[in-house]
């Protein structure tokens, strides 16, 4: 497994210089980055627009995927940026930009927990939840958190994106508890976020690998992607 995992990613290194290779005859410049699939939906496009006013020579391949598959795809070199949970769980990874956030409930507008100040384990006892999938990190510190509580959630849904979450939760399938950051970034004004409790804080940040320096391209689009970011996180509401 480690000689194909070496071969795979000897080929995919090949792959991304021809690309490069390419864009240099067409004198343009290639910027590969990974970022949560909500991001990508609601974030991405935005940010992409302000890049393109000053960089019109650049080229976007944007993914989506986990903490872990950003952190795979930095190693391998299938991407220059990546957005990654800290602290890092692989080695060799450099990080430029740095967040912090919490985690929150998001509940419909109608539901009486949204008049609340914030929501506690407790008060989810026998409620429906949509929660992220078992492996994530956060479904480990929110299963703490009802373990710590006594309460034994009820869970209706499991998924991969807080963008999936959020509408679940907007549409009353179950209350969902996601990472403040993320959630924001979703276009939606019929659900709220309360601050749940216990709190879960999460440090998150925008890396590349530590011993290949990005292009002065792949660093300005990351400084505006954390622009972005910073923007949501200046922007927190619970309203």
């Amino acid at each position: 497994m480690q000689e194909v995992e070496t071969i795979v990613n000897a080929a995919r290194c090949l792959e991304r210089h021809a690309q490069q290779l390419r864009l240099a005859g067409s004198r343009r410049k290639l910027v590969r980055v990974m970022v949560p699939n909500t991001f990508a939906q609601f974030l991405q496009p935005t940010v992409m627009e302000h890049f393109y006013e000053a960089h019109r020579d650049a080229v976007l391949e944007v993914f989506s995927g986990t903490y872990d598959a950003s952190e795979r795809a930095l190693l391998s070199r299938e991407v220059d940026l990546a957005f990654v949970r800290l602290p890092t769980r692989m080695p060799r990874l450099s990080v430029k930009w740095q967040f912090e956030g919490d985690s929150v409930c998001v509940i419909p507008r109608t539901h009486p927990l949204a008049d609340g100040e914030s929501v506690r384990a407790l008060d989810l006892d026998s409620v429906p939840l949509v929660l992220l999938w078992r492996q994530s990190a956060l479904r480990h510190d929110v299963d703490i958190a009802f373990r710590n509580a006594r309460v034994s959630p009820t869970v209706v849904a499991e998924v991969h994106s807080v963008s999936v979450a959020c509408a679940m939760a907007e549409r009353g399938i179950g209350m969902a508890i996601v990472n403040r950051l993320i959630a924001q970034s979703c276009d939606s004004e019929r659900f709220v976020m309360k601050p749940f409790v216990p709190t879960i804080k999460f440090a998150t940040g925008i890396a590349s690998l530590e011993a290949e320096p990005v292009s002065a391209t792949c660093d300005a689009f990351g400084a505006c992607l954390a622009e972005a970011l910073a923007r949501l996180h200046a922007g927190r509401d619970d309203a």
